[in-house]
C-alpha cells in the first residue's frame, strides 16, 4: 500500500478479549490484546500515507465453532445479566461495520478497537427495574 502510494484500509478482527478480560482465555486474549495494540501502532505509523488500520471487536457471536454453547439456558442467562441486548450477536451484526470500515465514509477513522458487543464493554446490567 505504501509503495502504491494510493492508501489504503487496513481491518483486523479482534474480540471482546481485545478490550475486556474473560477468566481461562489468557492465550486467546494476549492474542487479541496484541492485535489491538498493532491496530494502534500501525495506524500511527502509516496514517502519514493515507492507510487507516482499524479493529473490530465482537463481543459474543453465535457461529457454527460456538453455537452449541450458545444453547445452554446456563450461558443466556448469564449473557442476559451482563450486557444491555440480552441475546448474542451474529456474523450479520459484524459485517456490516467491516464494509463501512472499508469505504470513503470511514476515511478519517483510523487506530480505533471498536466493539460490536450487544453493550457488554459498557454496560453493568443492573438486576432491578423501576
Amino acid at each position: 500500500m505504501i509503495a502504491r502510494g494510493t492508501g489504503g484500509k487496513i481491518i483486523n478482527i479482534g474480540s471482546l478479549q481485545s478490550l475486556r478480560g474473560l477468566p481461562y482465555l489468557a492465550v486467546y486474549a494476549i492474542t487479541k490484546g496484541g492485535l489491538a495494540q498493532l491496530t494502534e501502532v500501525l495506524a500511527a505509523e502509516w496514517g502519514r500515507y493515507n492507510i487507516q488500520v482499524n479493529c473490530i471487536a465482537p463481543g459474543i457471536i453465535v457461529t457454527d465453532l460456538n453455537r452449541a454453547m450458545w444453547q445452554s439456558e446456563k450461558m443466556l442467562n448469564w449473557l442476559r445479566g451482563c450486557q444491555a441486548n440480552p441475546n448474542p450477536g451474529t456474523p450479520a451484526d459484524v459485517a456490516p461495520l467491516a464494509v463501512f470500515l472499508a469505504g470513503r465514509g470511514a476515511d478519517y477513522i483510523t487506530g480505533q478497537i471498536i466493539a460490536v458487543d450487544g453493550g457488554y464493554t459498557t454496560t453493568a446490567v443492573w438486576p432491578f427495574e423501576p
